[in-house]
């Protein structure tokens, strides 16, 4: 998670101050579970 939120907090940061920091964690916690939804859905498939 730490390797998605960074880059945005960074980006968010020169763009939109201490909001897009926030936002940023927002979005890498939407995007990191996400990833682990499709993860978790690939190995439990068949069972």
């Amino acid at each position: 998670m730490f390797f998605i939120y960074i880059p945005l907090a960074f980006a968010g940061k020169a763009l939109f101050g201490l909001s897009g920091i926030f936002a940023a964690a927002a979005a890498s916690n939407v995007l990191m579970g996400l990833i682990a939804y499709t993860s978790n859905r690939k190995t439990y498939k068949d069972r």
